[in-house]
């Protein structure tokens, strides 16, 4: 995507280039990687002169997620310039989705500079959206057996492992229950205070229930058929 796509990248140009390794780190809540890449110096005048570096050479960035909708993205054109970047997303719906990004940077840090910044983050975001908004099918499919995964692609797959357990315990938002009653409900995000206190206007959004019993049944029928479990 980078090579291919976005600013930091060669555009395709380079017929030889392959990816470089990466160091990626997981946690409970969530997976990062971090990677050393040749890449060229930032298009933007006044960024590429901040930078000092007008040359090819080996830059640092890294990315991960926290969580399901939380994206953190570090860029270092430079041992000394730094780009990091946080993003937040919440659901409209099933198809639309708002974005809340946090740029923070240590050069060109006068607020004159804003506006130059805040445009070369629109051009990479735009970058993203002309690929995507092209895809068939625009919506992730249900089960990655109907994905292709490549090597560098392992921060993805345990992206959607991570949300396969998640949605077992219940947290994944009921899309055919909100669009059955979109006329005449009004939801609202679930939260801890609702334990605590009755008598809310506005019901939570409805989750998919995870189906315990089933699963238990179905663990227990394979355990007894391999003869890992034994009756009593």
């Amino acid at each position: 995507m980078n090579l291919f796509i976005l600013p930091h990248g060669f555009s395709g140009e380079d017929e030889e280039y392959k990816s470089p390794p990466i160091d990626m780190k997981s946690t409970k809540w969530g997976t990062g990687f971090w990677s050393k890449m040749y890449a060229p110096p930032l298009k933007e005048k006044k960024m590429r002169e901040a930078s000092g570096r007008d040359k090819n050479a080996v830059m640092e960035a890294g990315t991960g997620h926290h969580g399901i909708s939380m994206l953190w993205t570090h860029i270092h054109p430079t041992a000394q310039v730094f780009i990091h970047q946080y993003m937040y997303e919440t659901p409209i719906d099933e198809d639309r989705t708002n974005l809340y990004l946090i740029n923070t940077r240590n050069f060109l840090t006068d607020p004159e500079h804003d506006e130059t910044v805040m445009e070369r983050n629109q051009v990479v975001a735009f970058q993203d959206r002309d690929v995507l908004s092209g895809l068939h099918p625009p919506l992730t499919p249900e089960t990655t057996k109907n994905e292709f995964f490549v090597t560098m692609d392992k921060p993805i797959k345990r992206y959607r492992d991570l949300l396969d357990d998640w949605e077992n315990k219940g947290w994944r938002i009921n899309s055919e229950e909100v669009r059955k009653n979109q006329k005449t409900h009004a939801y609202a995000i679930p939260s801890p205070a609702r334990r605590r206190s009755k008598g809310w206007v506005l019901d939570s959004i409805p989750l998919i229930k995870h189906n315990f019993e089933e699963n238990y049944f179905i663990s227990v029928t394979l355990l007894l058929r391999f003869n890992i479990l034994k009756k009593d």
